[in-house]
């Protein structure tokens, strides 16, 4: 498999191999497989097993940080394990973020987002670690969970994401722990990444064309806002 095919897919940010393995563990056998289409043009499709994250467990002994994270996204022998990232979120057990709107229950229990996210980060007192609280809010459905700093691979973006005010586009894969607040127009979940992917180029672009004239283009002070 050339490095053309493995770059097809949008890197992984950010990974907890427990929560992946749980996941699996609790809905799928082995013998069942998630059935994903490629994309809604082409028609094709293909399943995800088991099997496809068994080289998590075989080649990481450990939780996935930084190195780990660098050989999904670059080695062609985990091809397998990114393009399952990738896809899962368009299988029909995982339902769209909006779906927690009505509290409507998917049939693995994981929902999926493409949205702006803010990372913020938090260190913890008991054990000297660091932590990122990732917070979103998509279709009236905010969402916010803790991740560890050490499962944070690709720096670039997720610093990026913490040195801005601005929420940073991101997508990914959760799973809702609690209804944490109902208002009258949105409804807030506590929730456990499974993963956190890059934003798409474009939505990319568009952020950083945004940041652009931000900088070019700073805004009015009060005075001139009341001029109008």
């Amino acid at each position: 498999m050339d490095e053309q095919e493995i770059d097809r897919y949008n890197h992984v940010m950010y990974a907890s191999k427990s929560h992946i393995n749980q996941f699996f563990v609790e809905n799928i056998s082995e013998s069942d497989r998630i059935v994903v289409s490629e994309s809604e043009n082409s028609g094709s499709s293909f399943e995800i097993g088991v099997d496809w994250f068994a080289k998590l467990n075989s080649e990481f002994s450990g939780e996935i940080g930084t190195e780990e994270i660098h050989e999904l996204n670059f080695n062609d022998s985990f091809l397998q394990v990114k393009k399952a990232v990738n896809m899962l979120s368009t299988s029909d057990g995982v339902y769209p973020i909006s779906a927690l709107k009505e509290v409507e229950p998917s049939p693995t229990g994981l929902y999926h987002f493409d949205c702006p996210l803010q990372l913020l980060p938090t260190d913890d007192a008991f054990d000297d670690r660091k932590y990122v609280e990732v917070v979103g809010l998509q279709d009236d459905v905010e969402f916010r969970g803790t991740t560890s700093w050490d499962n944070w691979g690709s720096r670039s973006h997720a610093l990026t994401a913490m040195r801005t005010v601005d929420p940073y586009p991101f997508k990914g894969v959760l799973k809702p722990l609690q209804i944490d607040k109902r208002g009258l127009e949105t409804v807030t979940y506590s929730v456990q990444y499974l993963y956190i992917l890059a934003p798409d180029v474009d939505k990319n672009r568009e952020w950083r064309e945004y940041r652009q004239l931000l900088n070019l283009h700073p805004g009015q002070d009060d005075n001139q806002e009341a001029d109008l």
